[in-house]
């Protein structure tokens, strides 16, 4: 059975599953990293094209036993308890998926407007008698 994970995260995320080696004091072992898609309020443009759209978030599909390794992984579930990632049976128009989802995220999301509201903009060239300055 399918399963798709939807991600409303700035990057793509690899989650990576560890085991610990069977000797006393080993360092765990990588098993697998699954690979979830990111990118959403980021900016993307097709190569060649002056066109930009900016996606509210993506889809990944992932096996049963990928799942599995998933929810087993900390930092999946602390996506998961923060917004940022969802597990869904079917695959539903991505509009839909991220409607009740956490689309920002504080530390890749790209800055916006709203991030500067002390912010002024001012229309008017500067000048400086300094040639060396605008």
């Amino acid at each position: 059975m399918a399963n798709y994970v939807v991600s409303t995260l700035a990057t793509n995320m690899g989650y990576t599953h560890y085991e610990q080696g069977v000797d006393k004091g080993a360092l765990p072992r990588e098993v697998k990293t699954i690979y979830i898609k990111g990118g959403a309020s980021v900016a993307q443009g097709a190569r060649n094209s002056a066109a930009l759209w900016t996606p509210v978030g993506y889809h990944t599909e992932v096996s049963d036993e990928d799942l599995a390794l998933l929810e087993k992984n900390a930092t999946f579930q602390l996506h998961k308890k923060n917004g940022f990632v969802r597990v869904d049976k079917k695959n539903t128009d991505i509009e839909k998926a991220v409607a009740d989802m956490n689309r920002v995220d504080g530390e890749s999301s790209p800055k916006t407007e709203a991030d500067f509201p002390d912010y002024i903009v001012s229309t008017e060239v500067p000048t400086s008698r300094d040639p060396h300055r605008i």
